[in-house]
């Protein structure tokens, strides 16, 4: 499992999110205080959105904003929406490796998903406010 760009930027920008209860951030605004390619973060934000973690206003004064509180939102439910299979093993992520993959049986697949399990019950209690925290300390 790595942490990708898709989790690092999505909360590097929620994180603006946090900052502002009563205002609303545009992606513009994100990406140039966080140095974030717009493009990139257009889509994290779909992604985001579609799953309801944030919304947005439109308009000249419009912009993004968190719909939920920043002390409920994971680092694992943020991966969960961004990264394509975040907890998944090679051999069920890409079929191209079933040949090199022992399908019947495989007891190495039970101990990667104990593994994955324990990391996804970790990063579940890592929420945006302790990150922001942790931030703001540094």
């Amino acid at each position: 499992m790595q942490l990708t760009t898709k989790t690092e930027y999505s909360v590097r920008a929620l994180v603006m999110l946090s900052d502002s209860k009563d205002s609303l951030k545009s992606i513009n605004v994100i990406c140039t205080e966080q140095n974030l390619p717009h493009k990139y973060v257009e889509q994290l934000f779909r992604k985001l959105k579609k799953c309801s973690l944030i919304g947005s206003v439109a308009g000249s004064k419009g912009g993004y904003f968190l719909k939920v509180a920043a002390s409920e939102i994971t680092l694992g439910q943020i991966m969960e929406v961004v990264e394509s299979h975040p907890y998944s093993i090679s051999c069920e992520r890409n079929r191209m490796d079933i040949d090199f993959c022992k399908v019947a049986n495989c007891q190495y697949k039970v101990l990667w998903d104990d593994i994955y399990s324990n990391i996804r019950d970790y990063l579940n209690t890592i929420t945006l406010q302790e990150i922001k925290k942790r931030i703001e300390k540094e």
